[in-house]
């Protein structure tokens, strides 16, 4: 199939899905061929949103569009949806050695880049008294985390519990 002469158009692509915090690209495919300015709309997260390929760090489900221009002045635009999954999985270890053997020795709060940090990590034993805690630290560091100790003795197996926000 041939297009006539005096198309102008741009396809901004298919719904996207992506998780919070993971890039996606934007890729416009101008027709019949380049333009003469390409703006992206919203420009927040857009690493160059007077591109026709760029990338984009969507924070929420969202609508992004853009719009070209070509030497006559003719305007066009095309919209594409990217959608966002907003969970943000956290572990935590059930489970660690605290023996210095360097497997499983500190216990820590683990996620994706879509978590950005650990306000309050507290652990409790069996009676709910608090035997540690940490405020305000990155996850997936386990020097960050819990070694087993309370004023630096090594605790005896037993069942703690443990709080995260």
């Amino acid at each position: 199939m041939s297009l006539p002469s005096d198309v102008f158009a741009v396809e901004a692509g298919d719904t996207m899905y992506v998780q919070l915090g993971e890039t996606t690209n934007l890729n416009a495919i101008p027709i019949p061929a380049s333009p003469s300015t390409v703006t992206w709309t919203p420009p927040i997260g857009i690493d160059d949103p007077n591109s026709l390929n760029t990338s984009v760090l969507p924070r929420r489900t969202g609508w992004y569009v853009v719009t070209i221009t070509n030497d006559a002045g003719c305007v066009t635009s095309d919209s594409v949806l990217i959608i966002v999954d907003a969970y943000k999985p956290i572990y935590i270890p059930n489970v660690i050695s605290a023996n210095s053997d360097g497997i499983n020795d500190q216990l820590t709060v683990y996620g994706n880049h879509a978590a950005t940090g650990v306000r309050q990590f507290q652990v409790f034993d069996r009676w709910g008294g608090q035997m540690w805690e940490r405020n305000n630290f990155e996850l997936n560091d386990a020097t960050l985390g819990w070694d087993g100790t309370v004023n630096k003795a090594c605790q005896p197996r037993c069942i703690f519990l443990c709080g995260c926000c």
